[in-house]
């Protein structure tokens, strides 16, 4: 049986985001869509996984612990302290 597509909104709920999110992903290529018409796009569960798959930051417990570290996020510094 063929895997179900999904829809803009259900995508969002997966991913806890905007639906206009999940409509941005997909036109800057972060997330693979299937048009069927001008305006009917669903998504296939195994490419919201991929993308959470590469969205997905593995970090050490001493990284975690190290007080006035830089995370990058999108490109922007954020300082955390302790």
């Amino acid at each position: 049986m063929p895997e179900r597509l999904l829809r803009v909104d259900e995508v969002a709920t997966i991913l806890g985001v905007d639906p206009r999110t999940v409509k941005r992903l997909a036109a800057e290529g972060q997330l693979r869509r299937i048009v069927l018409g001008r305006r009917s796009t669903r998504y296939r569960l195994e490419d919201v996984r991929a993308l959470i798959d590469r969205r997905t930051e593995v970090h050490n417990d001493n990284d975690l612990a190290t007080p006035g570290r830089v995370e990058e996020s999108a490109g922007q510094g954020r300082h955390v302290s302790e």
